[in-house]
């Protein structure tokens, strides 16, 4: 989505936005650019403020404390008004029900996930992983279907610069991951 999409979709969720300030609203704008204007985080953002009677403000100073205070936000249940009462969702739980179906495709993908997950998640030189030592990462094919499959899945994007291929992941997703192999280890 587009910024002003997403602005959008965050106000038609938060009853109190016409009477937020000019300084809480570019807050607002700057969680949904952290968020990569990702249609469940603007729901998911917009829905912990309304429930907790949360200024952008403080969501976004929570936000920011640390990687754990993150996945605890994007972990929170929320239900939408347009949803049963009784069904509740959360940003995180929605990628693991697409980690689970990668997993089930191709386990090398989830690996290859983990491995894009553990290093810096921008500029990620295909070269890197390629030779990273991960079982498969150094045999061509398998390394295209790994990577055409998440580039589909729009969990990984592609940036080619000077003939040189780069990989990145957006920060939900990177946090998404970490938490679901977390838990996947540790049962």
């Amino acid at each position: 989505m587009e910024l002003e999409e997403a602005i959008d979709l965050y106000s038609k969720r938060l009853d109190s936005w016409q009477s937020l300030g000019g300084e809480e609203k570019r807050t607002v704008s700057t969680i949904l650019d952290s968020m990569g204007h990702v249609p469940l985080a603007v729901v998911g953002a917009a829905a912990f403020m309304a429930e907790n009677e949360t200024l952008p403000s403080v969501y976004w100073s929570i936000f920011q404390e640390n990687d754990k205070r993150a996945k605890e936000l994007l972990s929170e249940q929320f239900s939408e008004i347009q949803r049963e009462a009784d069904m509740t969702e959360s940003i995180l739980s929605t990628y693991f029900v697409t980690f689970d179906r990668i997993t089930e495709q191709m386990p090398l993908m989830v690996k290859l996930l983990g491995l894009l997950a553990s290093i810096d998640r921008q500029n990620i030189h295909k070269e890197l992983l390629t030779h990273s030592g991960l079982e498969g990462m150094d045999d061509s094919l398998k390394f295209c279907r790994a990577i055409g499959k998440l580039l589909r899945f729009s969990l990984v994007t592609e940036a080619k610069l000077e003939g040189t291929t780069f990989y990145e992941l957006h920060r939900l997703v990177q946090l998404s991951i970490q938490t679901y192999l977390s838990i996947e280890q540790s049962s």
